[in-house]
């Protein structure tokens, strides 16, 4: 009996499934992990403002630009790059906060270094799946 069929018999069409579903997972989770953070350490709503401002505002600022980036580099090293930058962002604000040592402008630091990583793939994330809908497996349809 064949376990996957269909997109999901393509191994690396699984590996890109699992880990955008791992990436999703820290990235809208983080968010709010972020805001109970902030109001631990300081107990303002307005440091929560301005922690979510910083992200917002980096966010819009990098638009233009992450586009550009990942049009001329290849899908790929954008997707994996801006993923390891992530992980080393997350994990080094969660070591702050674990070991007590977070001051409020490194939180708003980590939040304003978020946003550029994840505006950049956008593009090559939504290019990335009709290349596998493209594919031998998935363009035929089953009779």
């Amino acid at each position: 009996m064949k376990l996957w069929t269909g997109a999901l018999a393509e191994r690396n069409f699984r590996y890109l499934v699992s880990a955008r579903a791992i990436s999703y997972f820290g990235t809208y989770l983080a968010p709010i992990a972020v805001a109970f953070a902030v109001l631990d350490l300081t107990g303002s709503a307005s440091d929560t403002g301005i922690a979510f401002a910083c992200w917002t505002l980096a966010q819009v600022s990098v638009l233009m630009v992450g586009g550009v980036v990942s049009d001329r580099l290849p899908r790929r090293l954008v997707m994996v790059s801006s993923d390891a930058a992530n992980v080393c962002i997350r994990v080094s604000m969660g070591v702050l906060l674990l070991t007590g040592q977070a001051r409020i402008w490194e939180i708003f630091c980590c939040r304003r270094s978020e946003a550029p990583r994840r505006r950049s793939t956008l593009r090559p994330r939504a290019a990335s799946f009709p290349k596998w809908s493209r594919s031998r497996s998935c363009s035929r349809p089953t009779p």
